[in-house]
């Protein structure tokens, strides 16, 4: 068996990396679904378990289906533009917990201020800048965008929730290092729920 070309291993190994994101997925949403009322954090878990779900319900499903068939441009296009959408909701769902974390330690007073509003806006960020790339893809696709612009806004679709983590575990580390000693319960339980999530 060639393993360097697409063959029936590649197709089984895919289908039972959608099975095990499927199921923890699922068990992630159910177990955060079941603790959102104590804290609203939660719902950014639930919106990031349901954006990796949609990986192994959608994009590896089509990519499968790509790589198993005959070449097809709109194959290839709505294959693609599912992975993007999907990877890119789950990194920018990580950059803005980043920085509600950042946002609870560094700010505790204003961030227990924050609505079911504040959070659920917050939640449909990563969404929409993600659905934002797909269009952008849609358009270099049709030949709308050329390529050189659309190098410099993958690297910037790309590079930007990368550094918003790097800040925000930075701003967290500092106001840790700073407040050695003195943290609260409170103070302590947020940042032991930022090094979790930053792991």
């Amino acid at each position: 068996m060639d393993f360097n070309s697409w063959n029936i291993f590649w197709s089984l190994a895919f289908g039972l990396l959608a099975i095990l994101i499927v199921t923890g997925n699922f068990f992630s949403i159910w177990v955060f679904h079941r603790q959102r009322s104590r804290k609203r954090s939660y719902f950014l878990l639930i919106s990031l378990a349901v954006a990796d779900l949609m990986v192994g319900l959608f994009a590896i499903p089509l990519f499968i289906t790509r790589r198993s068939t005959r070449h097809s441009h709109l194959r290839w296009l709505v294959s693609t533009s599912f992975d993007a959408f999907t990877g890119l909701t789950s990194i920018y769902t990580l950059a803005v917990i980043s920085l509600e974390r950042m946002f609870a330690i560094v700010c505790p007073l204003s961030h227990r201020t924050l609505t079911f509003r504040n959070y659920l806006c917050t939640i449909a960020m990563p969404w929409i800048v993600a659905a934002v790339f797909v269009a952008v893809l849609i358009l270099h696709f049709n030949g709308i965008i050329k390529h050189p612009s659309y190098k410099v806004l993958l690297l910037l679709f790309q590079t930007t929730p990368l550094l918003t983590m790097c800040v925000a575990y930075f701003c967290i580390w500092i106001k840790r290092k700073s407040t050695k000693g003195i943290r609260n319960h409170r103070a302590a339980r947020e940042s032991k729920l930022a090094n979790t999530l930053f792991l």
